[in-house]
């Protein structure tokens, strides 16, 4: 294997920092790596960061904006799926179109969730080329296997296209950061169970700003007050809205200061709006609406002392958890889903009902006020971080890629 091409036509930073990891462990093996992305990405922040870093080792193939729009953005679940779908065999023809001497011999999708049904109906769009990916959204399994999740009626055809997935031509390998995800595939699907490969989320936290400095630098003072942060795209999904009832309520901690960091969608605007004149003149709900990353999103961190997952109906997996532990913070997560099992299983944190304002508060007032409480969960949260880093998922990931015996 000599070539290594990445398709990612979603330009969200979450999107093209998988690109970045996965990107700088192939070409620190000698891989030549080819990115398709769509002209959005080359002025987003992550991007950037992708082309500062690798420069002219990392070429980089620009999709006609008309062309992703127009397949992969409008209309139904089918419609968006089918989209994708010819999206990514436009990129398998622009490959075969390539000088054989510049053709990548492998495709690799970060997040093959918008094209997986497709697949496992209709088949590979890639078509003699091997071929691995990434699964970020599947839900359907997460019930069976312990998390709280409401069974849906589509859930069977799910696991049917899930399972004509692992069977599709030439795929080498799918990856998930979900351990419940590999287990489901380990116990109902064992003949193609192989192809699975179960990689530690990668979550990058590095610094050396004190939290006293990193406070400072906020504007938050230095004293004996405690932060909660929300933190990443800032909607409604976020549970913002019951916790800003949490915040207004007269029972909410006094010593807690709410820091919100990352950019605001107009739901959630109009959520913070609702805040009471006393919470916003008491200075304690600090806001930083815009993209953060790198140092800026170590310091967002550093400053804080406890970390919000309360979001509402989400299941997957959530990089704030595992940047949390790496800071060594507890958190306060839903019920639900992965990150509501992770928590129970793993002990970093809290589990709350994130529609229930009061319960919200019983939390954190917990968590301000017990101090062993709260160190108890400090060090789970670092034997969890412990587990995990960007090294480790993108060496397993490039290692099963190499090892294949179709490459």
């Amino acid at each position: 294997m000599k070539s290594l091409a990445i398709i990612e036509l979603d330009h969200g930073g979450h999107h093209l920092l998988y690109v970045r990891r996965i990107a700088r462990e192939a070409i620190k093996r000698g891989l030549n790596v080819v990115v398709f992305t769509k002209p959005a990405a080359l002025t987003y922040r992550a991007y950037e960061g992708v082309a500062e870093e690798f420069g002219d080792s990392l070429k980089t193939v620009v999709l006609q904006p008309s062309l992703i729009e127009n397949w992969s953005r409008s209309g139904n679940l089918v419609t968006r799926q089918i989209g994708n779908w010819l999206c990514q065999a436009h990129c398998a023809h622009l490959i075969k179109k390539m000088p054989a001497d510049k053709r990548p011999d492998f495709v690799l999708v970060p997040f093959i969730d918008r094209s997986d049904k497709a697949i496992g109906l209709i088949g590979s769009p890639f078509g003699r080329l091997p071929w691995g990916a990434l699964t970020m959204q599947l839900k359907f399994h997460l019930g069976e296997m312990g998390a709280l999740r409401p069974p849906r009626r589509s859930d069977s055809v799910m696991k049917w296209l899930y399972a004509r997935l692992l069977n599709a031509r030439n795929l080498v390998a799918v990856f998930t950061i979900d351990e419940l995800q590999a287990a489901y595939t380990q116990k109902y699907l064992p003949k193609t169970a192989g192809k699975l490969h179960y990689l530690v989320d990668p979550v990058e936290m590095h610094g050396t700003i004190s939290k006293k400095e990193a406070r400072l630098k906020l504007g938050i003072p230095d004293d004996d007050s405690m932060v909660l942060l929300v933190f990443g795209i800032i909607d409604l999904r976020k549970g913002l809205a019951t916790l800003v009832q949490a915040i207004n309520s007269s029972t909410f901690p006094k010593n807690i200061r709410v820091l919100i960091a990352g950019p605001q969608w107009k739901d959630a605007q109009d959520a913070l709006g609702t805040l009471s004149e006393a919470i916003n003149q008491s200075g304690r709900v600090i806001q930083i609406n815009k993209f953060l990353m790198g140092d800026d999103e170590y310091e967002i961190f550093k400053a804080s002392d406890i970390v919000w997952i309360g979001y509402n109906e989400f299941y997957g997996m959530s990089d704030v958890m595992i940047q949390a532990a790496k800071v060594g913070l507890p958190i306060i997560a839903c019920k639900s889903g992965l990150v509501g099992w992770m928590t129970k299983t793993y002990g970093a944190g809290v589990v709350v009902d994130q529609t229930d304002p009061e319960d919200i508060t019983q939390a954190v007032t917990r968590l301000a006020c017990d101090k062993k409480y709260y160190d108890s969960l400090v060090v789970k949260a670092a034997e969890l971080a412990a587990t995990h880093s960007v090294e480790k998922f993108s060496s397993d990931l490039i290692d099963a890629v190499m090892s294949s015996p179709t490459v």
